[in-house]
């Protein structure tokens, strides 16, 4: 069996799970609207607020901007400042645009369709002359089925659990336009990978948020996998490098577990969130390169550590405020971040060690 015949397979049966709590004996005609449940009429665009992402999930769609210092290596060192830290700025800006949503039994359970779609940059703003992207990512997919089962008392502190479903969902990033011309015109052998893949993902929540305004400890466990067994993160065009340089994936799986806490709301409308994400990701399998200490324009390879996993921490810590009236946004926060792990962004994750420490705006 290949790996995409496994994945649907994962898929259908999780899909079964989910669904006899839904068929539940229906309510009585006189029922509440509540107890009957949600009509298809009433939720269509409208939004669940189970299965939301955490602060802390590196490839999110909640909006944020950071400032931050983080590792230079001269792979994106456009201006040659040879330092070790610099200023960076990125850019997240995600939507989840509702399809349908609605509860069941009392709003024992609750069922959300969504449609998933971020774009991810990094900008080298502080570099004078000509401020280069870095890299650029986009993140979009299908729709996806979120599920959660509100449970009628807590059993050993667990309140309730979610389940998120995405069959089909798609990366592609790129290094920006002044960073490749200058990969080029100095020789490095692998100028620009074309980072594109499709994959399918699944996440279990225990004690889901759902944006309440109540005092939380959440975990998630989650998962993504490549379709098809054939399938790569990344590859080269002729035009771009030596595909001879580049080995093929053989591992088409990403595993990452999260955690929240978030504060109950103070009378100031104030929540204080902690949110970690521990992700263990493959790092891409091709050479990294080095400009040579008496030439920055002459660029060495370093030894290929080849296709080995590599643990990623993200750490998250801050405050947001809850908006009363939710007419264009129902929070905004900020916090303290730092993450240390593999680069987690486009052609640059073949660079196993990499650190970012910053703040971030963040726009629920």
């Amino acid at each position: 069996m290949n790996w995409e015949k496994a994945a649907f397979l994962l898929l259908l049966l999780l899909l079964l799970a989910a669904v006899p709590p839904l068929c539940a004996k229906a309510q009585p005609a006189d029922s509440s609207a509540a107890s009957r449940g949600t009509t298809f009429a009433e939720g269509i665009f409208d939004m669940g607020s189970w299965c939301r992402p955490f602060w802390a999930d590196m490839y999110s769609t909640i909006t944020k901007a950071e400032y931050a210092y983080a590792y230079n290596t001269p792979e994106y060192d456009w201006g040659k400042k040879g330092k070790k830290y610099r200023p960076y700025i990125f850019a997240n800006i995600g939507v989840d645009v509702p399809v349908w949503a609605g509860t069941f039994a009392n709003t024992k359970y609750g069922l959300s369709v969504t449609i998933p779609y971020l774009v991810d940059v990094w900008l080298d703003m502080f570099e004078r002359i000509t401020a280069p992207v870095i890299n650029t990512a986009y993140r979009f997919g299908l729709p996806e089925v979120n599920f959660i089962h509100r449970l009628d008392r807590a059993r050993l502190g667990i309140t309730s659990y979610s389940l998120k479903l995405i069959a089909f969902k798609h990366e592609c990033s790129h290094i920006g336009d002044d960073l490749t011309l200058m990969r080029s015109s100095e020789g490095v052998p692998l100028k620009n990978l074309n980072v594109s893949y499709n994959y399918w993902q699944v996440e279990g929540t225990i004690n889901d948020p759902m944006f309440s305004l109540k005092r939380e400890h959440s975990l998630r466990v989650a998962m993504l996998m490549l379709y098809g067994r054939r399938s790569s993160w990344y590859s080269v065009l002729p035009s771009a490098g030596d595909a001879d340089l580049v080995e093929p994936s053989e591992k088409p799986f990403e595993l990452w577990l999260q955690y929240q806490y978030q504060s109950a709301v103070t009378r100031s409308r104030l929540q204080w969130i902690a949110s970690l994400e521990v992700r263990k990701r493959v790092r891409y399998n091709y050479p990294l390169y080095q400009t040579a200490e008496d030439d920055p324009a002459a660029w060495m390879s370093l030894d290929n550590l080849g296709e080995i996993s590599l643990p990623a921490l993200n750490l998250m810590l801050g405050v947001r405020y809850r908006n009363p009236q939710m007419l264009k946004f129902r929070s905004v926060g900020v916090a303290l971040r730092a993450y240390r792990g593999m680069n987690p962004y486009g052609q640059f994750r073949s660079i196993p060690k990499y650190e970012q420490y910053g703040i971030t705006l963040v726009v629920e």
